[in-house]
């Protein structure tokens, strides 16, 4: 047997095999090796760690499937055996002769077709005609079918983009009415709070002063004192009801000024010619 032959077939073959992966051709390449060592003997006696070592495969069970395939495939005949002493066998199918064979397979064809026709055979024998592979249609032949105008088109565009805008100016506009009158309620609601009272102006305070009998010194005091503080009572809370704040003003200026008119004691006299026959 030509061993070089043989890679040559292998390697053919291979290219035609989709299932034929790296780990295939290594362990091939690693039998062969075997076989090559063993004189090519019709079967061959292997061990398994020794083919996967030579092969780099390190997987048990990608050994296995890749010894299966070979087996399948018609490139070894594989007999396992199931004992740990005795070695499997393994035969290297001839493949120089399979490819011979397709050679001889594939000329005779060609020599069939190429034949000219005998004078025996009339006119009616037509040669075999292949079929004709009608194309497939496209998935997009309905648009391509379709007649469409591309001046309708723009014109539909353009009407559709003005509509969008005047409903967008609508809106705007809307809205704006609407934050205009939101506008004109917070500064009628804002007047509504001044009408009320709430927040008095220096006039107003001093005519209320002077109604209860005091000075105009007094209310411009009480006016500015809240107007500097915001008009909260207690430094916190927003005052309700000025008047109110007015009276309550006038209460303690009145304890105030009890306060101040109130004599403080003398103090103590302690020094040296202090008079003890005066009273205290």
């Amino acid at each position: 047997m030509n061993y070089i032959k043989q890679l040559n077939s292998f390697y053919n073959k291979i290219q035609n095999d989709p299932q034929i992966a790296p780990c295939q051709i290594a362990l091939y390449n690693a039998l062969y090796q075997c076989w090559n060592k063993q004189r090519f003997a019709d079967s061959i006696t292997i061990i398994r760690d020794e083919i996967m070592r030579l092969s780099k495969i390190t997987s048990k069970s990608t050994y296995h499937r890749s010894m299966k395939l070979l087996h399948n495939n018609g490139y070894i005949i594989y007999e396992p055996s199931y004992n740990s002493y005795v070695g499997s066998k393994v035969h290297i199918i001839d493949l120089t002769k399979t490819s011979e064979k397709q050679k001889n397979t594939q000329s005779k064809n060609g020599q069939a077709i190429g034949t000219p026709m005998k004078r025996g055979s009339s006119r009616n024998d037509k040669p075999m005609e292949t079929p004709i592979k009608t194309p497939i249609e496209p998935l997009y032949k309905h648009i391509n079918n379709k007649t469409i105008n591309n001046s309708n088109c723009l014109y539909t565009q353009a009407e559709i983009f003005m509509k969008k805008n005047k409903k967008i100016q609508s809106k705007n506009e809307v809205n704006q009415d609407g934050l205009v009158k939101v506008e004109m309620t917070q500064k009628e609601k804002s007047s509504a709070k001044k009408e009320k009272g709430i927040i008095p102006t220096l006039e107003e305070a001093k005519s209320y002063f002077l109604e209860k009998g005091k000075s105009t010194i007094e209310a411009e005091k009480f006016f500015y004192y809240f107007e500097s503080i915001g008009w909260l009572v207690g430094g916190k809370t927003k005052m309700k009801n000025w008047k109110a704040a007015a009276n309550n003003w006038f209460i303690n200026s009145v304890e105030f000024s009890k306060a101040k008119n109130y004599a403080a004691q003398k103090p103590l006299d302690t020094s040296p010619n202090k008079r003890y026959d005066e009273p205290l």
